[in-house]
């Protein structure tokens, strides 16, 4: 019961939003993972739209990070 309260707060509602953005995200990179593994596209190296958007978004939010590193990481968290 208090979970069904809290979900009906802003911040719930905020989480609920950003745990939705998490699992499409998660889909769709499994779903592309499997299609580029049945067609034998791409290679290691290419980079999937959600990688790139993440990269761009951290370049141009300026996160004090090495985005060349961590992105690939914190991609591969969307997935595990």
């Amino acid at each position: 019961r208090i979970s069904e309260l809290q979900a009906h707060t802003v911040r719930g509602r905020i989480m609920n939003y950003l745990g939705r953005c998490c699992s499409a995200i998660c889909v769709y990179k499994i779903v592309i993972s499997a299609v580029n593994l049945l067609l034998r596209r791409g290679g290691a190296g290419n980079e999937d739209p959600a990688t790139r958007l993440l990269n761009i978004l951290l370049i141009h939010l300026r996160v004090p990070l090495d985005v060349s590193y961590w992105v690939p990481i914190i991609s591969l968290l969307f997935v595990g």
